[in-house]
């Protein structure tokens, strides 16, 4: 993968759990990294909520590597939030991160 094949601006975020007065926990979203990256749509994965049936977009995002980067469990991408659901090192010598992530309709 040639450098200039990053051309998505994103920004990592991890999960961050504050103790609430009731004695749980509450989830909130910390900005870890802003960087550039190769996004592109690989597919999408049948999803069926309140009977109805959607379909989130898969995503495969690739990054260069960054050992703060492997905490990352949400991308934010052209106002769209993405949830990773794995991440591998491809070529096995630490020169990029490869997110697969789904489209999250939550939002």
């Amino acid at each position: 993968m040639n450098i200039a094949d990053f051309r998505d601006r994103i920004v990592c975020q991890q999960q961050v759990l504050t103790p609430d007065l009731q004695g749980g926990f509450a989830e909130d979203w910390q900005n870890i990294a802003t960087v550039w990256a190769h996004v592109e749509q690989t597919a999408s994965s049948p999803d069926v909520s309140a009977r109805q049936r959607n379909l989130p977009r898969v995503f495969t995002v690739r990054v260069r590597h960054q050992d703060v980067l492997k905490t990352c469990r949400k991308i934010l991408w052209q106002d769209q939030k993405l949830d990773v659901t794995g991440c591998i090192n491809p070529d096995g010598r630490g020169k990029v991160l490869q997110f697969t992530c789904i489209e999250d309709l939550t939002s």
